[in-house]
């Protein structure tokens, strides 16, 4: 850490208690940031974002130019939702930003990314040197050499798996009786049937059949318990990260987090409460069409149909 930015760090005023804010729309977290700014809670630059979303929130707001970003009040005017921090990185304050997201948010490659945020020479708005297809969909990129006033920003996507209690361990930890267990885990195993393809069935309310990924349990009166727990055990068992595995990887996850915010003048904790989301809104819209996808792959022998991508398949079944 250099000596001037070892002084400012040591001017910064301290909270009394930590502030909390609260906002409906995200970029309204701006304000409070500059107002923290202004007030020497805050550096002027090397503030680190913690970012927890199930959006990145990295686009730029295409006709805004950049140097408007000096200009406080037109900024707070002109952000949305989506392109509220490529701004701030812009203005100087933000150099490091922190995306951690939901297993089903992919927007952005998982790993380390340092690119850089700069004015466009031609156009006068802010553009980045990022060749992440998240940025290319937009019209974002451009070259180095076009840019001026660059600042570098590094960027790290970092993916949080959302574990479930140890469902396997739980099947038989306890010395509950098969009777009070035979309802409940019969429920348990059709919500994760309807959560992989949305399908069941019953006969004559005496026989199901769940489908679980590729496999199909049929569940009578007798044997739905041992049958269903045989197949959870083969999926737990085929699982390629195990919770103790997940675990290390959460802890060292955390550890290089922590490392990186120890060197920073300050950093900030934004959360957005669709992190939290536990599922894939994607997939709730898209259930009946998804299945039709997995069921083509699965019996159609022509391997070329693998290839196709969802939205082929989504186009199909409107045009239908």
């Amino acid at each position: 850490m250099s000596s001037s930015t070892t002084t400012a760090s040591a001017c910064l005023r301290c909270y009394k208690e930590l502030p909390v804010w609260i906002v409906e729309d995200h970029h309204d977290v701006v304000p409070y940031i500059y107002r923290a700014i202004g007030s020497k809670h805050l550096p002027s630059e090397n503030i680190a974002l913690v970012h927890l979303d199930s959006h990145p929130d990295l686009l730029v707001p295409l006709d805004m130019l950049a140097d408007s970003v000096f200009d406080k009040e037109f900024l707070f005017g002109g952000l949305s939702i989506e392109n509220w921090i490529m701004p701030v990185v812009y203005a100087g304050h933000f150099s490091h930003v922190f995306w951690l997201h939901p297993s089903w948010a992919e927007q952005i490659t998982d790993g380390k990314h340092n690119f850089i945020v700069g004015r466009d020479s031609s156009t006068k708005t802010i553009r980045v040197t990022s060749t992440e297809s998240y940025f290319l969909s937009d019209g974002l990129y451009v070259s180095e050499e076009l840019l001026e006033n660059k600042k570098v920003l590094s960027l790290q996507v970092i993916k949080v798996e959302a574990r479930e209690p140890d469902r396997c361990a739980c099947l038989g930890e306890t010395g509950e009786s098969i009777a009070k267990r035979t309802k409940r885990d019969q429920a348990t195993f059709k919500d994760l049937c309807d959560a992989n393809c949305g399908t069941s069935s019953k006969v004559n309310g005496q026989k199901g059949e769940y489908k679980l990924g590729n496999h199909c349990v049929e569940m009578g009166p007798a044997a739905a318990r041992e049958d269903a727990i045989s197949e959870t055990d083969q999926l737990c068992n085929a699982t390629p990260t195990s919770v103790t595995e997940q675990q290390q990887q959460q802890d060292e996850m955390v550890k290089d987090l922590l490392h990186v915010l120890e060197k920073q003048n300050a950093y900030i904790l934004d959360i957005d409460l669709d992190f939290f989301s536990v599922k894939n809104p994607f997939k709730e819209m898209y259930t009946k069409v998804h299945c039709i996808f997995l069921a083509l792959i699965r019996y159609s022998s022509m391997k070329k149909l693998q290839n196709l991508s969802f939205r082929f398949i989504l186009i199909l079944s409107q045009v239908q």
